[in-house]
């Protein structure tokens, strides 16, 4: 049926005349002396004699052999078919629940004569199938000798092809596309990138995790279960699309570079990426340790090695500035945890959202209770700090979005909740906010907030996922 649509399609063309050139020019508005750009077609056209009406009869009989082929008759089995399939998995239910009645001492003659009942009715579908099979077969025979004839009368309609219509339909379809192409660019008006508003936050809070929303292995694959990854809130100009992956190469614990793709397609298939070298070693000073990381105004922020300071590399300076956390903890002293383990270096932890960089740690001092810090980007300072009243190490994770601290805990392999709140506006905490949401595997090693597409980018054991956020309004 193919070749009876590209014959039509054939038809119409050489009716509008097929395009062979398209490209812009200028004109004389009628009403101005001004002069304007307008896209145009140069056309030419063909005096071969076509046979129109042995084709319309062609059309017309395939159509009559689509209509028969969507005819009730097949539509019915189809759905027949669907609801034996249906019937059979609830059967298969009930005998499960039967026998496991039946095991417990439970046993009921009433359950047992729905079964049958059940069993009777599947009987009569069957062969009701079955009836309808025997007539679709004899009908297919029928349309199959049609189509043997469409087909060598659209072969025969083929030799009139004397201008290569299919290279022509193919070819006059890319110059249309280079048309509207040429439309768009002229008429189109560029609309100006819009960032975040940082410090003026609209939202709510949250109160649903939707997703995931997307989720894919990562490239460095299951071997390196321990890292982050993301897309600056902040990107330096050219780089707005440009994601990021960070993985800890050496024993879960340490790392000296992430890995820039130019885009999410480009995360996916792993190509055209750039491999972006911090340090020369894992365990040298200023190296990357533990998974908590973010990118954040062409700047990558982490923990430094073996200190309880936050490092940040400039890269386009390729320059190094630190801060350190007064009393903060380091290696496992106050990390993140499930009720059966111990999240590796995860002390510190950085995050952003409207309001712009944070640092959650804990210290002894607040009891190891989560301290929460705002921070100046530019001479990597403290803005404001927190003390919560949230034991770090009862917590699995934790980020920020509308100066809010979100903590999650680890509910099992399948789900992850959020159930803490601290407000960096009222000061008011919470602990019931019962906002689970699935994972795809046991462990969350780093969730970050994005403010541009409110988005959570969560690395969960070598997985790359993302989760819509809603907030209340």
């Amino acid at each position: 049926m193919a070749r009876w649509q590209i014959l039509q399609s054939w038809l119409l063309l050489i009716s509008t005349l097929p395009v062979v050139w398209t490209g812009h020019k200028d004109v004389m508005a009628m009403d101005s002396s001004k002069r304007l750009k307008q896209c145009f077609c140069d056309m030419k056209s063909s005096d071969y004699t076509f046979p129109l009406e042995k084709f319309h009869d062609t059309v017309s009989a395939a159509k009559h052999c689509n209509g028969i082929m969507a005819k009730k008759q097949f539509q019915e089995a189809d759905e027949l078919q669907r609801s034996l399939e249906y019937r059979i998995s609830q059967l298969k239910d009930q005998v499960d629940q039967f026998e496991s009645e039946y095991d417990a001492g439970f046993y009921s003659i009433i359950f047992l004569r729905i079964i049958e009942i059940e069993l009777a009715e599947l009987n009569d579908m069957l062969r009701h199938l079955q009836n309808l099979d025997k007539s679709n077969k004899h009908l297919a025979v029928t349309l199959t000798s049609k189509v043997v004839n469409l087909t060598d009368e659209v072969q025969e309609l083929e030799s009139y092809d004397r201008l290569e219509v299919y290279k022509e339909y193919e070819k006059n379809k890319r110059l249309k596309r280079s048309l509207d192409e040429c439309e768009v660019t002229l008429q189109a008006t560029a609309a100006p990138t819009v960032p975040p508003v940082f410090g003026n936050c609209p939202h709510g809070q949250i109160f649903f995790i939707e997703g995931p929303k997307t989720y894919m292995l990562s490239q460095f694959g299951a071997s390196y279960p321990y890292g982050a990854w993301g897309k600056d809130p902040v990107p330096a100009p050219g780089k707005e699309t440009m994601h990021w992956v960070m993985v800890l190469v050496n024993s879960n614990l340490f790392g000296s570079y992430f890995r820039s793709y130019p885009s999410y397609g480009n995360l996916r298939t792993g190509k055209a990426y750039t491999d972006v070298s911090i340090t020369s070693s894992v365990t040298t000073t200023n190296s990357i340790m533990g998974p908590c990381a973010v990118l954040y105004d062409d700047a990558f922020y982490y923990n430094c090695y073996n200190v309880p300071q936050v490092c940040k590399y400039t890269l386009s300076t390729k320059q190094f500035q630190t801060l350190t956390l007064p009393g903060a903890g380091i290696k496992d002293k106050f990390p993140f945890c499930t009720l059966s383990s111990t999240i590796s270096y995860t002390d510190i932890d950085l995050a952003t959202d409207e309001n712009g960089l944070w640092v959650i740690y804990a210290t002894e001092s607040n009891y190891g209770n989560i301290v929460l810090s705002r921070l100046n980007t530019t001479s990597l300072d403290f803005l404001e700090t927190w003390n919560t009243t949230i034991y770090k190490k009862s917590v699995s994770n934790t980020f920020m979005a509308c100066g809010v601290l979100y903590a999650t805990r680890h509910i099992n392999s399948e789900y992850e909740e959020i159930f803490y709140m601290f407000d960096t506006k009222s000061g008011q905490e919470s602990r019931d906010l019962n906002i689970r949401f699935r994972k795809l595997s046991n462990i969350i090693q780093q969730i970050n907030y994005n403010p541009q597409d409110q988005l959570l980018y969560v690395f969960n054991d070598a997985y790359l996922v993302t989760y819509k956020t809603w907030f209340e309004k």
